[in-house]
Protein backbone atom coordinates (compact mmCIF):
# COMPACT_ATOMS: atom_id res chain seq x y z
CA UNK A 1 0.00 0.00 0.00
CA UNK A 2 3.08 2.47 1.15
CA UNK A 3 4.73 2.23 -2.57
CA UNK A 4 1.52 2.38 -4.43
CA UNK A 5 1.11 5.63 -2.21
CA UNK A 6 4.36 7.31 -3.05
CA UNK A 7 4.28 6.15 -6.62
CA UNK A 8 0.77 8.03 -7.05
CA UNK A 9 2.17 10.66 -4.65
CA UNK A 10 5.02 11.18 -7.06
CA UNK A 11 2.90 11.60 -10.26
CA UNK A 12 0.73 13.84 -8.98
CA UNK A 13 3.82 15.83 -8.19
CA UNK A 14 5.28 15.56 -11.39
CA UNK A 15 2.13 16.61 -13.01
CA UNK A 16 1.68 19.28 -10.75
CA UNK A 17 3.40 22.03 -12.31
CA UNK A 18 2.08 21.47 -16.09
CA UNK A 19 -1.58 21.31 -14.08
CA UNK A 20 -0.98 24.85 -12.72
CA UNK A 21 0.02 25.84 -16.29
CA UNK A 22 -3.27 24.44 -17.67
CA UNK A 23 -5.29 25.56 -14.87
CA UNK A 24 -4.46 29.39 -15.67
CA UNK A 25 -5.54 28.84 -19.14
CA UNK A 26 -8.61 27.26 -18.41
CA UNK A 27 -9.47 30.36 -15.98
CA UNK A 28 -12.58 32.24 -17.61
CA UNK A 29 -11.35 35.04 -19.19
CA UNK A 30 -8.28 33.12 -20.60
CA UNK A 31 -10.13 30.16 -21.99
CA UNK A 32 -12.72 32.22 -23.12
CA UNK A 33 -10.09 33.80 -25.38
CA UNK A 34 -7.96 30.76 -26.19
CA UNK A 35 -11.74 29.84 -27.50
CA UNK A 36 -12.43 32.85 -29.37
CA UNK A 37 -9.07 32.55 -31.22
CA UNK A 38 -9.19 28.82 -32.02
CA UNK A 39 -12.90 29.63 -33.74
CA UNK A 40 -10.75 32.61 -35.73
CA UNK A 41 -8.12 30.26 -36.51
CA UNK A 42 -10.55 27.63 -37.76
CA UNK A 43 -12.70 29.91 -39.59
CA UNK A 44 -9.10 31.51 -41.07
CA UNK A 45 -8.10 27.62 -42.15
CA UNK A 46 -11.54 26.82 -43.68
CA UNK A 47 -11.64 30.02 -45.60
CA UNK A 48 -8.20 29.66 -46.51
CA UNK A 49 -9.29 26.25 -47.97
CA UNK A 50 -12.09 27.42 -49.93
CA UNK A 51 -10.42 30.25 -51.98
CA UNK A 52 -7.41 28.10 -52.33
CA UNK A 53 -5.10 30.70 -50.73
CA UNK A 54 -3.18 28.45 -49.27
CA UNK A 55 -1.78 25.10 -49.35
CA UNK A 56 -3.38 22.33 -47.63
CA UNK A 57 -0.58 22.04 -45.32
CA UNK A 58 -0.77 25.79 -44.24
CA UNK A 59 -4.39 24.95 -43.62
CA UNK A 60 -3.92 21.89 -40.92
CA UNK A 61 -1.30 24.00 -39.70
CA UNK A 62 -3.86 26.24 -38.43
CA UNK A 63 -6.39 23.67 -37.64
CA UNK A 64 -4.87 21.44 -35.71
CA UNK A 65 -3.94 22.57 -32.79
CA UNK A 66 -7.40 24.38 -32.72
CA UNK A 67 -9.13 20.98 -32.93
CA UNK A 68 -6.67 19.70 -29.97
CA UNK A 69 -7.32 23.17 -27.84
CA UNK A 70 -10.77 23.81 -27.93
CA UNK A 71 -11.94 20.22 -26.42
CA UNK A 72 -8.98 20.59 -23.81
CA UNK A 73 -9.71 24.00 -22.95
CA UNK A 74 -13.81 23.45 -22.06
CA UNK A 75 -12.76 19.82 -20.23
CA UNK A 76 -10.36 21.90 -18.27
CA UNK A 77 -12.79 24.75 -17.94
CA UNK A 78 -15.58 22.17 -16.44
CA UNK A 79 -12.93 21.12 -14.24
CA UNK A 80 -12.19 23.97 -12.78
CA UNK A 81 -15.97 25.12 -11.93
CA UNK A 82 -16.51 21.75 -10.08
CA UNK A 83 -13.28 22.82 -8.64
CA UNK A 84 -14.87 26.38 -7.90
CA UNK A 85 -18.40 25.15 -6.85
CA UNK A 86 -16.49 22.10 -4.27
CA UNK A 87 -14.40 24.99 -2.69
CA UNK A 88 -17.47 27.31 -2.23
CA UNK A 89 -19.64 24.13 -0.94
CA UNK A 90 -16.65 23.52 1.88
CA UNK A 91 -16.58 27.08 2.65
CA UNK A 92 -20.15 26.89 3.86
CA UNK A 93 -20.38 23.64 4.92
CA UNK A 94 -18.84 21.44 8.67
CA UNK A 95 -16.53 19.04 7.11
CA UNK A 96 -17.53 16.75 9.59
CA UNK A 97 -20.92 16.62 9.59
CA UNK A 98 -21.63 18.26 6.34
CA UNK A 99 -24.13 20.24 7.66
CA UNK A 100 -24.04 24.50 6.93
CA UNK A 101 -21.23 25.90 9.04
CA UNK A 102 -21.54 29.69 10.84
CA UNK A 103 -20.55 31.89 8.07
CA UNK A 104 -24.34 30.05 6.11
CA UNK A 105 -25.82 30.42 9.26
CA UNK A 106 -25.02 33.77 9.62
CA UNK A 107 -25.57 34.41 5.67
CA UNK A 108 -29.04 32.66 5.33
CA UNK A 109 -30.64 34.12 8.44
CA UNK A 110 -29.23 37.97 7.23
CA UNK A 111 -30.44 36.76 3.09
CA UNK A 112 -34.21 36.15 4.81
CA UNK A 113 -34.24 39.10 6.85
CA UNK A 114 -33.06 41.59 3.67
CA UNK A 115 -35.96 39.78 1.49
CA UNK A 116 -38.66 39.13 3.73
CA UNK A 117 -38.10 42.19 6.56
CA UNK A 118 -37.84 41.46 9.80
CA UNK A 119 -40.64 38.20 9.54
CA UNK A 120 -40.59 36.59 13.29
CA UNK A 121 -38.30 33.71 13.46
CA UNK A 122 -36.83 31.70 16.10
CA UNK A 123 -32.80 31.14 16.87
CA UNK A 124 -31.98 27.61 18.84
CA UNK A 125 -28.99 27.01 20.24
CA UNK A 126 -28.28 23.87 21.07
CA UNK A 127 -25.26 22.44 23.02
CA UNK A 128 -24.88 18.51 23.69
CA UNK A 129 -24.51 18.32 28.04
CA UNK A 130 -21.01 16.39 29.16
CA UNK A 131 -19.77 15.76 25.36
CA UNK A 132 -15.92 16.25 26.90
CA UNK A 133 -16.93 12.73 28.67
CA UNK A 134 -18.01 10.72 25.33
CA UNK A 135 -14.58 12.33 23.94
CA UNK A 136 -12.68 11.48 27.07
CA UNK A 137 -13.84 7.85 27.49
CA UNK A 138 -14.99 6.88 23.75
CA UNK A 139 -12.02 8.64 21.82
CA UNK A 140 -12.35 11.32 19.54
CA UNK A 141 -13.30 9.16 16.63
CA UNK A 142 -16.75 8.05 18.34
CA UNK A 143 -17.23 11.91 19.62
CA UNK A 144 -17.11 12.39 16.16
CA UNK A 145 -19.95 9.66 15.20
CA UNK A 146 -21.94 10.92 17.94
CA UNK A 147 -21.85 14.35 16.11
CA UNK A 148 -22.82 13.57 13.05
CA UNK A 149 -26.06 11.72 14.34
CA UNK A 150 -26.99 14.25 16.71
CA UNK A 151 -26.82 16.46 13.07
CA UNK A 152 -28.84 14.23 11.17
CA UNK A 153 -31.69 13.91 13.75
CA UNK A 154 -32.10 17.65 14.12
CA UNK A 155 -32.42 17.73 10.54
CA UNK A 156 -35.20 14.95 10.17
CA UNK A 157 -37.45 17.12 12.85
CA UNK A 158 -36.98 20.46 10.93
CA UNK A 159 -39.30 21.43 8.28
CA UNK A 160 -38.21 22.81 4.93
CA UNK A 161 -38.02 26.55 5.68
CA UNK A 162 -36.00 25.57 8.61
CA UNK A 163 -32.06 25.34 8.83
CA UNK A 164 -29.75 23.39 11.12
CA UNK A 165 -25.39 24.36 10.96
CA UNK A 166 -22.95 23.09 13.30
CA UNK A 167 -21.26 26.14 14.58
CA UNK A 168 -18.41 24.48 16.49
CA UNK A 169 -17.58 21.77 19.08
CA UNK A 170 -20.51 20.26 20.47
CA UNK A 171 -22.85 23.15 19.54
CA UNK A 172 -26.03 23.49 16.26
CA UNK A 173 -27.34 26.43 15.36
CA UNK A 174 -31.22 26.12 14.20
CA UNK A 175 -33.43 28.29 12.57
CA UNK A 176 -36.90 28.15 13.05
CA UNK A 177 -38.23 30.28 10.42
CA UNK A 178 -41.94 31.95 10.99
CA UNK A 179 -42.22 31.02 14.78
CA UNK A 180 -43.84 33.86 15.96
CA UNK A 181 -43.94 33.40 20.01
CA UNK A 182 -42.60 31.19 22.73
CA UNK A 183 -44.92 28.87 22.80
CA UNK A 184 -44.42 27.88 19.35
CA UNK A 185 -40.46 27.54 19.71
CA UNK A 186 -41.33 25.22 22.49
CA UNK A 187 -43.68 23.04 20.46
CA UNK A 188 -40.73 23.13 17.83
CA UNK A 189 -38.29 22.04 20.28
CA UNK A 190 -39.70 19.15 21.85
CA UNK A 191 -39.68 17.71 18.53
CA UNK A 192 -36.08 18.23 18.36
CA UNK A 193 -35.74 16.54 21.98
CA UNK A 194 -37.62 13.98 20.97
CA UNK A 195 -34.79 12.75 19.19
CA UNK A 196 -32.76 12.03 21.43
CA UNK A 197 -35.22 9.55 23.10
CA UNK A 198 -33.21 6.82 21.76
CA UNK A 199 -29.73 6.01 22.52
CA UNK A 200 -27.19 6.34 19.67
CA UNK A 201 -25.85 2.95 18.32
CA UNK A 202 -21.78 2.63 17.99
CA UNK A 203 -21.41 -0.86 16.25
CA UNK A 204 -20.49 -2.60 19.96
CA UNK A 205 -21.82 -0.03 22.40
CA UNK A 206 -24.86 2.74 22.80
CA UNK A 207 -24.42 6.23 24.12
CA UNK A 208 -27.33 8.35 25.64
CA UNK A 209 -26.78 11.78 24.56
CA UNK A 210 -28.79 14.69 26.17
CA UNK A 211 -28.63 18.68 25.03
CA UNK A 212 -29.19 21.39 26.50
CA UNK A 213 -31.09 24.54 24.27
CA UNK A 214 -31.72 27.87 24.49
CA UNK A 215 -34.04 30.33 22.56
CA UNK A 216 -34.41 33.76 21.07
CA UNK A 217 -37.22 35.20 19.09
CA UNK A 218 -36.43 37.44 16.27
CA UNK A 219 -37.30 40.89 16.60
CA UNK A 220 -38.38 40.48 20.49
CA UNK A 221 -34.54 39.12 21.42
CA UNK A 222 -32.54 40.74 18.69
CA UNK A 223 -32.63 41.79 14.66
CA UNK A 224 -29.41 40.06 13.60
CA UNK A 225 -27.58 36.63 13.92
CA UNK A 226 -25.26 38.29 16.08
CA UNK A 227 -27.51 39.64 18.86
CA UNK A 228 -29.89 36.50 18.47
CA UNK A 229 -27.17 33.64 18.48
CA UNK A 230 -25.34 35.45 21.67
CA UNK A 231 -28.55 35.44 23.38
CA UNK A 232 -29.51 32.14 22.51
CA UNK A 233 -26.45 31.29 24.10
CA UNK A 234 -26.71 32.74 27.55
CA UNK A 235 -30.25 31.07 27.57
CA UNK A 236 -28.62 27.71 27.01
CA UNK A 237 -25.37 27.94 29.46
CA UNK A 238 -28.44 28.54 32.10
CA UNK A 239 -30.41 26.01 30.94
CA UNK A 240 -27.11 23.36 31.73
CA UNK A 241 -26.64 25.03 34.93
CA UNK A 242 -30.26 24.68 36.44
CA UNK A 243 -30.56 21.02 34.46
CA UNK A 244 -33.89 22.75 32.54
CA UNK A 245 -33.05 21.15 29.14
CA UNK A 246 -34.76 24.47 27.29
CA UNK A 247 -35.05 28.38 28.44
CA UNK A 248 -35.98 31.08 26.42
CA UNK A 249 -33.64 33.96 26.49
CA UNK A 250 -34.82 36.36 29.95
CA UNK A 251 -32.34 40.01 30.54
CA UNK A 252 -32.27 38.49 34.09
CA UNK A 253 -30.34 35.73 32.86
CA UNK A 254 -28.02 37.60 30.82
CA UNK A 255 -27.97 39.22 34.05
CA UNK A 256 -26.89 36.27 35.95
CA UNK A 257 -24.16 35.29 33.11
CA UNK A 258 -22.58 38.36 33.92
CA UNK A 259 -22.70 37.61 37.40
CA UNK A 260 -20.75 34.33 37.25
CA UNK A 261 -18.77 35.80 34.75
CA UNK A 262 -17.12 38.06 37.30
CA UNK A 263 -17.39 34.95 40.23
CA UNK A 264 -15.01 32.82 37.71
CA UNK A 265 -12.82 35.80 37.46
CA UNK A 266 -12.86 36.98 40.87
CA UNK A 267 -12.49 32.72 42.02
CA UNK A 268 -9.21 32.50 39.72
CA UNK A 269 -8.10 35.64 41.48
CA UNK A 270 -8.28 34.25 44.75
CA UNK A 271 -6.21 31.18 43.73
CA UNK A 272 -3.44 33.27 42.85
CA UNK A 273 -3.68 35.81 45.43
CA UNK A 274 -4.11 33.15 48.36
CA UNK A 275 -7.31 34.49 49.27
CA UNK A 276 -8.19 30.94 50.21
CA UNK A 277 -8.09 29.48 53.60
CA UNK A 278 -7.67 26.25 55.20
CA UNK A 279 -10.16 25.18 58.34
CA UNK A 280 -9.33 21.72 60.65
CA UNK A 281 -11.79 19.71 62.16
CA UNK A 282 -10.37 16.96 64.87
CA UNK A 283 -10.83 13.21 64.01
CA UNK A 284 -10.52 11.53 67.31
CA UNK A 285 -9.77 7.41 67.75
CA UNK A 286 -12.78 6.23 69.86
CA UNK A 287 -10.85 3.72 71.59
CA UNK A 288 -9.11 6.55 73.64
CA UNK A 289 -10.16 9.66 72.44
CA UNK A 290 -6.90 10.91 71.14
CA UNK A 291 -6.96 12.94 67.92
CA UNK A 292 -5.79 10.59 65.13
CA UNK A 293 -6.65 13.07 62.19
CA UNK A 294 -8.45 16.20 61.42
CA UNK A 295 -10.12 17.49 58.32
CA UNK A 296 -9.35 20.40 56.58
CA UNK A 297 -12.12 22.54 54.95
CA UNK A 298 -11.13 25.02 52.03
CA UNK A 299 -12.80 28.87 53.06
CA UNK A 300 -12.60 31.44 50.97
CA UNK A 301 -12.30 34.78 52.53
CA UNK A 302 -13.43 37.52 50.26
CA UNK A 303 -12.66 41.21 50.86
CA UNK A 304 -16.13 42.36 50.04
CA UNK A 305 -18.43 39.68 51.45
CA UNK A 306 -15.78 38.01 54.14
CA UNK A 307 -15.49 34.40 54.64
CA UNK A 308 -17.34 32.69 51.84
CA UNK A 309 -18.12 29.06 52.83
CA UNK A 310 -17.52 26.24 50.17
CA UNK A 311 -20.74 25.21 49.04
CA UNK A 312 -20.98 28.69 47.49
CA UNK A 313 -17.97 28.30 45.34
CA UNK A 314 -16.89 24.79 44.78
CA UNK A 315 -20.00 23.98 42.66
CA UNK A 316 -19.00 26.62 40.50
CA UNK A 317 -15.50 25.58 40.05
CA UNK A 318 -16.58 21.81 38.95
CA UNK A 319 -18.83 23.44 36.28
CA UNK A 320 -16.14 25.40 35.42
CA UNK A 321 -12.98 23.92 35.76
CA UNK A 322 -11.39 26.15 37.96
CA UNK A 323 -11.81 22.81 40.56
CA UNK A 324 -8.42 21.32 38.59
CA UNK A 325 -6.49 24.37 39.62
CA UNK A 326 -8.35 24.95 43.21
CA UNK A 327 -7.50 21.01 44.47
CA UNK A 328 -3.91 21.37 43.56
CA UNK A 329 -3.91 24.48 45.44
CA UNK A 330 -5.68 23.01 48.60
CA UNK A 331 -2.85 20.14 48.28
CA UNK A 332 -0.22 22.37 48.20
CA UNK A 333 -1.42 24.31 50.98
CA UNK A 334 -1.97 21.28 52.98
CA UNK A 335 1.61 19.68 52.54
CA UNK A 336 2.95 23.26 53.64
CA UNK A 337 0.71 22.88 56.45
CA UNK A 338 2.08 19.59 57.42
CA UNK A 339 5.66 20.64 56.89
CA UNK A 340 5.02 23.68 59.10
CA UNK A 341 3.42 21.25 62.04
CA UNK A 342 6.43 18.72 61.71
CA UNK A 343 8.97 21.52 62.09
CA UNK A 344 7.33 22.51 65.68
CA UNK A 345 7.22 18.53 66.60
CA UNK A 346 3.41 18.10 65.45
CA UNK A 347 3.69 15.09 62.76
CA UNK A 348 -0.17 15.34 61.23
CA UNK A 349 -0.72 13.68 57.63
CA UNK A 350 -2.94 15.82 55.14
CA UNK A 351 -5.34 14.38 53.06
CA UNK A 352 -7.48 16.05 49.92
CA UNK A 353 -10.51 15.66 48.66
CA UNK A 354 -10.77 14.94 45.28
CA UNK A 355 -13.56 15.65 42.86
CA UNK A 356 -14.97 13.53 39.94
CA UNK A 357 -13.26 15.53 37.57
CA UNK A 358 -9.38 15.40 39.20
CA UNK A 359 -10.43 11.58 39.05
CA UNK A 360 -10.87 11.96 35.25
CA UNK A 361 -7.22 14.11 34.55
CA UNK A 362 -4.53 12.32 33.52
CA UNK A 363 -1.93 14.65 34.99
CA UNK A 364 -3.09 13.91 38.50
CA UNK A 365 -0.55 11.84 39.55
CA UNK A 366 2.12 13.91 38.16
CA UNK A 367 1.03 16.84 39.82
CA UNK A 368 0.54 15.65 43.27
CA UNK A 369 3.95 14.24 43.20
CA UNK A 370 5.40 16.97 42.09
CA UNK A 371 4.05 18.94 44.61
CA UNK A 372 5.15 16.05 47.21
CA UNK A 373 8.97 16.83 45.64
CA UNK A 374 8.29 20.36 46.33
CA UNK A 375 7.75 20.44 50.40
CA UNK A 376 10.06 16.83 50.61
CA UNK A 377 6.69 14.86 51.82
CA UNK A 378 6.54 11.43 52.53
CA UNK A 379 3.83 9.67 51.45
CA UNK A 380 2.46 9.49 55.14
CA UNK A 381 1.70 13.12 55.03
CA UNK A 382 -1.10 12.72 52.48
CA UNK A 383 -4.74 11.04 52.58
CA UNK A 384 -7.05 11.37 49.12
CA UNK A 385 -10.59 11.38 49.96
CA UNK A 386 -13.07 10.37 47.17
CA UNK A 387 -16.60 9.82 47.16
CA UNK A 388 -18.80 7.04 45.52
CA UNK A 389 -20.42 8.88 43.44
CA UNK A 390 -17.04 10.23 41.73
CA UNK A 391 -15.90 6.64 41.15
CA UNK A 392 -18.94 5.60 39.62
CA UNK A 393 -19.20 8.44 37.02
CA UNK A 394 -15.96 6.19 35.08
CA UNK A 395 -15.14 3.70 37.04
CA UNK A 396 -12.22 2.42 34.89
CA UNK A 397 -10.26 6.44 34.71
CA UNK A 398 -11.31 6.35 38.44
CA UNK A 399 -9.03 2.73 38.96
CA UNK A 400 -6.36 4.17 36.80
CA UNK A 401 -5.59 6.98 38.77
CA UNK A 402 -6.20 5.83 41.91
CA UNK A 403 -3.83 2.78 41.54
CA UNK A 404 -1.35 5.26 40.55
CA UNK A 405 -1.87 7.32 43.63
CA UNK A 406 -1.91 4.22 45.98
CA UNK A 407 1.16 2.70 43.94
CA UNK A 408 2.94 6.38 45.07
CA UNK A 409 2.09 5.31 49.02
CA UNK A 410 -0.43 7.68 49.45
CA UNK A 411 -3.36 6.36 51.50
CA UNK A 412 -7.11 6.87 50.26
CA UNK A 413 -10.10 7.06 51.69
CA UNK A 414 -14.05 7.44 50.71
CA UNK A 415 -16.13 9.70 51.78
CA UNK A 416 -20.17 10.06 51.88
CA UNK A 417 -20.69 6.25 52.28
CA UNK A 418 -24.26 5.13 51.70
CA UNK A 419 -25.33 8.71 49.62
CA UNK A 420 -24.26 6.92 45.95
CA UNK A 421 -24.90 3.21 44.59
CA UNK A 422 -21.74 1.45 45.15
CA UNK A 423 -21.52 -1.89 46.88
CA UNK A 424 -18.78 -2.69 49.34
CA UNK A 425 -18.53 -5.76 46.47
CA UNK A 426 -17.22 -3.50 44.06
CA UNK A 427 -14.96 -0.95 45.81
CA UNK A 428 -13.28 -4.09 47.18
CA UNK A 429 -11.70 -3.51 43.99
CA UNK A 430 -10.37 0.20 44.58
CA UNK A 431 -7.40 0.56 46.88
CA UNK A 432 -8.66 1.92 49.60
CA UNK A 433 -7.79 2.38 53.45
CA UNK A 434 -10.36 4.37 55.05
CA UNK A 435 -13.99 4.16 54.87
CA UNK A 436 -16.27 7.16 56.04
CA UNK A 437 -20.03 6.45 56.81
CA UNK A 438 -22.23 9.58 55.76
CA UNK A 439 -23.42 11.56 58.51
CA UNK A 440 -27.04 10.87 57.22
CA UNK A 441 -26.28 7.06 58.95
CA UNK A 442 -24.84 8.31 62.00
CA UNK A 443 -27.41 11.76 62.96
CA UNK A 444 -29.66 9.73 64.51
CA UNK A 445 -28.37 5.20 64.49
CA UNK A 446 -28.79 5.25 68.28
CA UNK A 447 -32.49 5.69 68.59
CA UNK A 448 -33.06 4.05 64.81
CA UNK A 449 -32.36 0.26 64.81
CA UNK A 450 -32.03 0.21 60.64
CA UNK A 451 -29.46 2.85 60.66
CA UNK A 452 -27.78 1.18 63.43
CA UNK A 453 -27.40 -2.24 61.69
CA UNK A 454 -26.10 -0.34 58.28
CA UNK A 455 -23.51 1.30 60.22
CA UNK A 456 -22.76 -2.41 62.34
CA UNK A 457 -22.75 -4.53 59.09
CA UNK A 458 -20.20 -1.70 57.02
CA UNK A 459 -17.75 -1.70 60.08
CA UNK A 460 -17.72 -5.44 59.88
CA UNK A 461 -17.46 -5.90 55.83
CA UNK A 462 -14.72 -2.89 55.91
CA UNK A 463 -12.36 -4.42 58.24
CA UNK A 464 -13.10 -7.33 56.79
CA UNK A 465 -11.46 -5.41 53.30
CA UNK A 466 -8.77 -3.98 55.57
CA UNK A 467 -10.47 -0.39 55.81
CA UNK A 468 -10.63 1.46 58.84
CA UNK A 469 -13.82 3.22 59.45
CA UNK A 470 -14.53 6.58 60.28
CA UNK A 471 -17.89 8.15 61.57
CA UNK A 472 -19.13 11.65 60.09
CA UNK A 473 -21.57 13.43 62.21
CA UNK A 474 -21.03 12.58 65.59
CA UNK A 475 -22.81 15.21 67.87
CA UNK A 476 -23.43 13.68 70.80
CA UNK A 477 -21.97 11.55 73.24
CA UNK A 478 -24.63 9.21 72.91
CA UNK A 479 -23.33 8.80 68.93
CA UNK A 480 -19.75 8.32 70.87
CA UNK A 481 -20.64 5.29 73.39
CA UNK A 482 -22.87 3.69 70.62
CA UNK A 483 -19.72 3.89 67.96
CA UNK A 484 -17.51 2.49 70.70
CA UNK A 485 -20.01 -0.66 71.03
CA UNK A 486 -20.18 -1.12 67.42
CA UNK A 487 -16.63 -1.47 66.52
CA UNK A 488 -16.11 1.86 64.73
CA UNK A 489 -12.34 3.14 64.52
CA UNK A 490 -12.12 7.02 64.18
CA UNK A 491 -15.17 9.83 65.07
CA UNK A 492 -15.56 13.45 63.53
CA UNK A 493 -18.08 15.75 64.38
CA UNK A 494 -18.67 18.94 66.28
CA UNK A 495 -18.90 16.38 69.46
CA UNK A 496 -15.33 16.79 69.28
CA UNK A 497 -15.31 20.47 67.54
CA UNK A 498 -16.10 22.66 64.62
CA UNK A 499 -13.52 23.17 61.88
CA UNK A 500 -11.04 26.11 63.10
CA UNK A 501 -7.63 27.68 61.77
CA UNK A 502 -4.61 25.78 62.21
CA UNK A 503 -3.09 27.60 64.68
CA UNK A 504 -6.53 27.58 66.97
CA UNK A 505 -6.35 23.58 66.34
CA UNK A 506 -2.43 23.15 67.82
CA UNK A 507 -4.00 25.38 70.65
CA UNK A 508 -6.89 23.16 71.19
CA UNK A 509 -5.03 20.05 70.57
CA UNK A 510 -2.89 21.24 73.96
CA UNK A 511 -5.74 22.61 76.14
CA UNK A 512 -7.92 19.82 75.71
CA UNK A 513 -5.00 16.82 76.21
CA UNK A 514 -6.34 15.12 73.02
CA UNK A 515 -3.00 15.10 70.93
CA UNK A 516 -1.04 11.69 70.23
CA UNK A 517 2.17 11.62 72.12
CA UNK A 518 3.82 10.32 69.23
CA UNK A 519 3.62 11.14 65.88
CA UNK A 520 0.70 9.38 63.66
CA UNK A 521 -2.72 9.76 62.67
CA UNK A 522 -4.16 11.32 59.52
CA UNK A 523 -5.25 14.67 58.39
CA UNK A 524 -7.92 15.58 56.01
CA UNK A 525 -7.91 18.17 53.67
CA UNK A 526 -10.35 19.53 51.05
CA UNK A 527 -13.63 20.71 50.88
CA UNK A 528 -17.41 20.17 53.34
Amino acid sequence: MNSVSEHHNADDQAAEPAWRGLRLLATSRTATLAVAVCALLLTLAVTMSLSGAASEWLVVGFAAPCVVLIPVTLHLMGRLRREVAERQFNDLHDDLTTLPNRRHFYSVVNDRIANTGLQPFAVVLLGLDRFKDVNDTLGYGRGDEVLREVGRRIEHTLRESDLVARLGGDEFGILLWGVADEDAARNAVEKIQAGFAFPIALNDISVAVEASMGIALAPIHGEDPSTLLHRADVAMNAAKGVNAGVLVYDASVESGATERLGMFAELRRAIDEQELVLYYQPKALLIDGTVDAVEALVRWQHPERGLVPPNLFIPFAEETGLITQLTLWVVDEALRQAHEWRTQGTAIAISVNISAKNLRDKALCADIAGLMRKWSADADWLCLEITESAVMEDPQGAVENLTGLADMGLELALDDYGTGHSSLTYLKRLPLSELKIDRSFVSNFTGDQTDALIISSTIELSHSLGMRVVAEGVETEADWLGLQVLGCDIAQGYFLGRPMPAGDLMHWLQESGRARPEPAGTITAGRD
